[in-house]
């Protein structure tokens, strides 16, 4: 223009905050839509920027001298309850109230990062690597009952190396004593299971004439044959009940005319004996050799030689064996980490000695970890063990349930897979994807994409599979925000689909991380937010009209520390004041009959809060004896820790018919910006420079009206080579911009 005056718009907000190393990146689209700074920002996908809601008061942890950890608990996607881990208790909260339901756990303050979980219907399974997996049952509203996972019949660590060491049952089946030739046993295999795999060899039994013959232990094959000429009957019965009992097996007849030779096979051990009523005959039954696999769980030490145990499958006998198996979960190997549900198993991963083995149990009997053959093929429902191999022994931090199971762990990204067939332990494939490695934080789902925090805590990507390349694969979503990671490490996160697909990031310093994601429109914009104390734990769970967002915030209240549980407040689209939450660790108080004083504030005792009455801003006040006192009477009030908006465009970029705009003075005449629901901020170049935004004063007696549409702003400040523009808020309104326009004169 010969003027040489331009208007340039920014007509999204959702590239979000970008570092400083990217700021000169006019190159790039995403500059278009970017952030320079952004405090206490949410960018949504579709551009509009606001400014966080706040959050509501819960109520305090049971023990605020330790960390918190929040987990949900999801009976149905319309059933959802808030659990509260803290040092050696689980409470349970719904709605924002703390339900008055708490049970004993073994989880210390230090264990509760390693907590992991997984559910099925109304049980939960939690793996810690230090203790026995447990499990979190609600059979009601206001019965939850915690207990260890009794898992049965496996798995098993490698087979016994020395095979002078025989280990001796003094029973087949019960409360047994094993008996070691060598030092074997210590404590810690105390809870764990031990497999015997004994060889029974063939065994026959005759009888002449009418008679009932001794019995025989049959594991698998069995063979009858008579002799002679007679007539009557012979049969083969069995007993699975140590003789107790005997049913038919199989019976034959003769006339003088019948001599029969068969064999067939036992569904379970058992013993076996011929009967006969005939005369004249002779009948031999044998019972083949076979190998059989008993289990026990360790029970008690009695010294290294000597243990005492209870059968979960009985031995075949009280024969010494040198092909025995340790468990591969007890106090002396370790727990899983991590499990999942995959294709009707329950998969475990990892344990202190076992880092990279993932465990799959029975199809449909989640505690079984057995192995069962039958024709000396192993059967397809069997539980199954998978090794991952590598150069480096990395301990599986995460199970992944997709069309494939993911696995993964410090150091890789494995991925399982059966074809398309149903995963059975002959087609089980495990095969690294990327060598990134995740860290101990669990993975999101965000529609078809794993989002993960990488191993030492610094990096977000996501993961999916690409079918060009038959593999999974993603990017790092932190390239353009690392300033927002660099340093520090994230410690928890959760996903909020409604209402603006955010995922929620708790930084190790305290602060917050939003990332607005859309992968379909490409948008992963991230902001900072920061409050009067610090966030320790963040929580999703399915609410009335959007998904709620709790925290475990430290807080300092009257010198002492406090640990609150807060939810952060729903995002509103009204054009009054009175309804919106814009503070922090807020209450919301109604009155039949209007009242000056407000009580019921001691977990603010002490703070100078802000407070929105009837809808209006009133000045701060201090809380004092948990109340305060308004210069006038109210119907409706909320009363909070004040927090702050901030954002700063990037600089100004257009492309003129000589080049760019970067490098030449401009000044920033005025700025129009487009609100949406707000009220309240100021404007300037930089933070220390900052004018009022002066909106036209509302009247009547109501809450605050909120200002929509385009603001014009006389901008202060000359030439620089900038044009950039800084706006705050810190008032207890809404905030919300859609665009900003830029009048821009070059020269100075």
């Amino acid at each position: 223009m010969a003027d040489g005056t331009f208007y340039v718009v920014q007509p999204s907000f959702a590239a979000g905050v970008i570092s400083g190393d990217v700021a000169a990146r006019v190159d790039l689209e995403k500059y278009k839509a970017a952030i320079l700074e952004g405090l206490n920002v949410i960018p949504r996908a579709h551009g509009l920027m606001y400014k966080r809601m706040g959050t509501i008061f819960c109520g305090e942890v049971k023990d605020s001298k330790n960390k918190t950890r929040l987990m949900k608990f999801s009976s149905s996607i319309d059933d959802e309850y808030l659990l509260e881990l803290g040092n050696l208790y689980t409470r349970v909260w719904k709605d924002g109230a703390y339900l008055s339901q708490e049970v004993v756990t073994p989880y210390t303050e230090a264990d509760l990062p390693n907590v992991n979980k997984t559910q099925s219907a109304d049980v939960m399974y939690l793996c810690s690597g230090s203790y026995p997996v447990k499990t979190l049952t609600r059979y009601a509203e206001n019965d939850w009952r915690f207990a260890d996972w009794a898992f049965k019949l496996g798995p098993f660590r490698s087979i016994n190396a020395d095979t002078a060491n025989k280990i001796t049952p003094s029973a087949a089946s019960g409360t047994v004593t094993l008996t070691a030739v060598n030092d074997t046993f210590e404590a810690g295999h105390v809870g764990g299971l031990i497999k015997l795999t004994q060889y029974v060899e063939a065994k026959t039994v005759s009888i002449t004439g009418a008679a009932t013959s001794g019995a025989i232990q049959c594991g698998e094959d069995w063979k009858i044959i008579t002799h002679g000429t007679w007539t009557g009957a012979v049969s083969i019965e069995q007993s699975t009940d140590g003789g107790t009992t005997w049913t038919l097996l199989r019976r034959y007849t003769g006339a003088g005319d019948y001599n029969p030779t068969e064999s067939g096979t036992v569904d379970e051990k058992c013993l076996i004996r011929a009967v006969s009523t005939a005369s004249g005959v002779t009948v031999d039954l044998t019972a083949y050799p076979y190998s059989w696999d008993g289990v026990a769980k360790i029970t008690a030490l009695t010294d290294a030689k000597h243990v005492t145990a209870v059968t979960q499958k009985d031995f075949a006998d009280t024969s010494a064996t040198a092909d025995w198996y340790f468990g591969a979960w007890s106090p002396k190997y370790g727990y899983p980490y991590c499990s999942t549900f995959w294709q009707d198993r329950l998969a475990m991963g990892g344990t202190a000695t076992d880092k990279q083995t993932v465990w799959l149990g029975r199809t449909g009997d989640y505690p079984n970890f057995g192995v069962e053959s039958a024709d000396g093929n192993v059967l397809d429902d069997s539980a199954i063990t998978l090794p991952l191999v590598s150069r480096q022994q990395q301990r599986v931090r995460s199970l992944v349930p997709l069309a494939d199971l993911i696995a993964l762990t410090q150091a890789a990204e494995w991925r399982i897979t059966s074809g398309s067939e149903a995963v059975t332990p002959t087609n089980a494939v495990p095969s690294a994807q990327t060598y990134r490695g995740c860290a101990n934080v669990a993975p999101l789902f965000v529609g078809n994409k794993i989002i993960y925090v990488q191993d030492r805590g610094t990096t977000v990507r996501d993961m999916g599979y690409t079918y060009t390349e038959d593999s999974y694969t993603g990017v790092d979503l932190t390239i353009l925000a690392r300033h927002l990671v660099e340093d520090y490490e994230i410690v928890d996160m959760d996903y909020q689909q409604e209402p603006d697909s955010i995922i929620w990031f708790v930084r190790s310093d305290g602060k917050l991380l939003s990332l607005t994601y859309n992968k379909e429109q490409d948008v992963y914009a991230w902001s900072l937010h920061e409050t009067d104390g610090a966030f320790e734990s963040v929580c999703c769970v399915s609410g009335e009209s959007q998904d709620d967002v709790y925290f475990v915030v430290r807080r300092t209240i009257n010198g002492a520390t406090k640990r609150y549980i807060e939810k952060l407040a729903p995002r509103l689209n009204e054009t009054t004041a009175l309804n919106y939450v814009q503070m922090d660790s807020a209450k919301r108080f109604t009155f039949e009959t209007a009242t000056a004083t407000i009580t019921g504030l001691s977990h603010l005792e002490g703070k100078e809060v802000m407070v929105l009455a009837d809808g209006k801003e009133h000045p701060n006040l201090t809380v004092t004896g948990g109340s305060i006192t308004l210069q006038f009477a109210v119907t409706a009030a909320t009363v909070g820790l004040p927090y702050t908006f901030r954002a700063k465009m990037p600089n100004v970029e257009m492309q003129l018919r000589n080049g760019t705009m970067q490098g030449r003075k401009k000044k920033v005449n005025d700025v129009t910006l487009r609100f949406k629901n707000s009220l309240g901020g100021k404007i300037g170049p930089a933070w220390d420079d900052l004018d009022d935004l002066r909106f036209d004063p509302y009247t009547g007696d109501g809450a605050a009206e909120l200002y929509n549409g385009d603001f014009d702003v006389q901008f202060p400040g000359g030439f620089d080579l900038t044009g950039t523009v800084c706006i705050e808020q810190a008032s207890p309104y809404p905030f919300a911009i859609q665009s900003i326009v830029r009048c821009i004169t070059l020269g100075g």
